[in-house]
């Protein structure tokens, strides 16, 4: 049995920032969360890609705009909804519950090949890149900000799986 999320509290909450926006979401960034990762993919990323950061530890990664951690979920909701992507280059993880959160939001997800993230994922919501392979993780990312491909509507149903209702 999966966790689950609210789906009444995790939706889509506004559109999608003009500017293509990739976000980067962790408690505390380390090594294990993919600061690391994430601070060797920036540089190869297209130049007019925003890349914003929210957790303890987001001052650390270079070329980001880095928010501290937040615990409002309405706040959440609305960086998942207003990115184009979110990316969880995390090297352990056991489930990846802010995959299902960014999905719920109509935001898809690029992660890595690690733990459960690529059960929390199909093809209409995300990708999979192998664990640190941050150099596909970030061709991914040029490609998608070039030929977005993704329907908001099928990436919101991949969450429907996830429901807390169903998971109770």
């Amino acid at each position: 049995i999966y966790n689950g999320i609210d789906l009444n509290t995790f939706k889509k909450s506004k559109n999608k920032n003009d500017k293509f926006t990739v976000l980067a979401i962790s408690s505390i960034w380390t090594k294990t969360k993919g600061i690391d990762e994430i601070n060797k993919m920036i540089p190869l990323l297209d130049k007019d890609i925003e890349v914003i950061t929210v957790g303890n530890g987001s001052d650390k990664i270079k070329g980001s705009k880095a928010l501290s951690r937040t615990s409002s979920k309405q706040e959440l909701v609305d960086l998942y909804s207003s990115s184009h992507v979110l990316i969880n280059p995390t090297l352990q993880e056991t489930f990846g519950l802010i995959n299902v959160e960014a999905n719920a939001c109509g935001t898809p997800v690029i992660t890595y090949n690690t733990g459960g993230c690529p059960e929390t994922i199909n093809d209409d919501s995300g990708i999979i890149v192998d664990k640190y392979d941050y150099k596909a993780m970030a061709k991914a990312i040029n490609d998608l900000k070039n030929n977005y491909y993704f329907d908001e509507e099928k990436v919101i149903e991949n969450s429907k799986r996830f429901d807390k209702t169903n998971m109770l």
